[in-house]
C-alpha cells in the first residue's frame, strides 16, 4: 500500500471515529478546535518560518495542552498534569521506559503551560521551540488515538490504572 492510500485510510478512520464518538463528539470538536490552532501555528512558524518566535511557540504549548486536557481530564482537582501525563503515556507507548519518558515530558509541558498562562518569567526561545515540537506531537498522537478509539472517553480516563484497557486501546488505534 502506498503512502497516499495509507494517508487517505488514516483520515477516513479519524472521520469515522469522530462520527462514532456519539456523546463525546462535542469534546472531540473542542479538542480539534484547539489542535487546529496548534497546526496553524506549527505550520506557519516551524515548517514555513522562524520556529524561534516565542509567541507562536507559547500558543502551540497552551493550545496543545488544552486539547489534551479536553480528552484526558474529568473535573479532577489535583495533579491534573500528572493524570493527563499518565493517561497519555499509557495510550501512546507500550513499554515502561517509554511511558516514563512521555509522562516526564508531558508534566514538563503542563508546568510550562502554567508558567505561560500565569505570566511568569518567559523561558528561553530554544526551550519554547523544543517544547512546542513536543506539544504538537503529543496532541496529534493523543487526539488521533481518541478519534480512532471512537471517543471512548471512559477508557481514556481508566487507561493509566488498567493495563488491559491500555493494551486494548493501543491495539484499536494502531496505525
Amino acid at each position: 500500500m502506498n503512502d497516499e492510500v495509507k494517508f487517505v485510510s488514516f483520515l477516513e478512520r479519524l472521520a469515522n471515529g469522530l462520527e462514532a464518538s456519539g456523546p463525546e463528539a462535542h469534546r472531540a470538536d473542542i479538542a480539534m478546535r484547539y489542535f487546529r490552532r496548534v497546526v496553524d501555528n506549527f505550520w506557519t512558524h516551524h515548517i514555513g518560518g522562524d520556529e524561534t518566535n516565542q509567541d507562536p511557540n507559547e500558543d502551540i504549548i497552551v493550545d496543545a495542552m488544552t486539547a489534551l486536557e479536553t480528552i484526558f481530564l474529568a473535573n479532577e482537582k489535583r495533579d491534573k498534569g500528572g493524570l493527563m501525563a499518565a493517561r497519555a503515556a499509557a495510550i501512546i507507548e507500550d513499554t515502561d521506559e517509554k511511558r516514563r519518558d512521555v509522562r516526564k515530558r508531558i508534566r514538563g509541558l503542563y508546568r510550562l503551560r502554567s508558567v505561560i498562562l500565569h505570566g511568569d518569567a518567559r523561558p528561553s526561545a530554544s526551550e519554547l521551540t523544543d517544547a512546542a515540537v513536543d506539544a504538537e506531537e503529543f496532541a496529534r498522537r493523543c487526539l488521533s488515538a481518541f478519534l480512532l478509539a471512537g471517543g471512548d472517553r471512559q477508557a481514556f480516563l481508566q487507561v493509566s490504572t488498567d493495563l488491559s484497557i491500555a493494551a486494548e486501546l493501543r491495539r484499536r488505534v494502531a496505525l
